[in-house]
């Protein structure tokens, strides 16, 4: 119809008419690119927000898993301590405090690494989203948060060695309240525990 429109007004020449139809079909070409540039803008930032929606929930899941293990970790230095001086220190060892020591030398040895979920945050970046968030606060917050992640899990793992490499050398040092504590089934009776 447009066309046949634009061709009797060039027979006509009437060229106000000719410029008008133009205008009229570069206007709607314009419009749809619009319209097709905002629907893609706008699907984008639905994905840019779902991932930062389910990043925010990892993260809090992370945080969690934190200060749990941060929780434990302070429970376990207490008992360290008890162990040391109950144990280690003590000329006479009762097999309660044995027993006692053995359950905390089992916590103590059960190793624990923190690691943060980053599944979500390399989709992020695959998917090429990225780039919706830069210049924006967020992105050197997620950026600060994984590089700190990634960090504690260093430290995880060489805290970790740490005790591994203590309780080695504790048992190969042949104390025998370590002996005791590390293997409480050893103990052959009270008689023994007051040697």
């Amino acid at each position: 119809m447009l066309l046949r429109r634009i061709t009797k007004h060039i027979k006509e020449q009437n060229w106000f008419a000719v410029f008008l139809d133009f205008v009229i079909v570069v206007a709607g070409i314009l419009i749809a690119f619009q319209v097709t540039n905002w629907s893609q803008a706008r699907q984008e930032n639905a994905a840019v927000d779902s991932y930062l929606t389910s990043m925010s929930k990892t993260i809090e899941l992370d945080l969690n898993r934190l200060d749990a293990l941060a929780s434990k970790r302070v429970g376990l230095m207490g008992q360290a301590r008890f162990l040391s001086d109950s144990v280690f220190t003590s000329k006479e060892i009762d097999t309660d405090v044995v027993q006692t020591g053995s359950e905390i030398f089992r916590n103590l040895s059960n190793y624990e690494y923190f690691y943060a979920d980053q599944s979500v945050f390399d989709t992020f970046k695959s998917s090429g989203l990225l780039r919706n968030i830069q210049g924006y606060d967020v992105e050197g917050l997620i950026f600060r948060y994984y590089n700190l992640a990634n960090e504690i899990s260093d430290k995880e793992a060489d805290f970790n060695q740490i005790l591994k490499d203590a309780f080695s050398e504790l048992s190969q040092g042949g104390f025998r309240g370590a002996t005791y504590v590390m293997y409480p089934n050893f103990i052959g009776g009270a008689a023994e525990l007051e040697q």
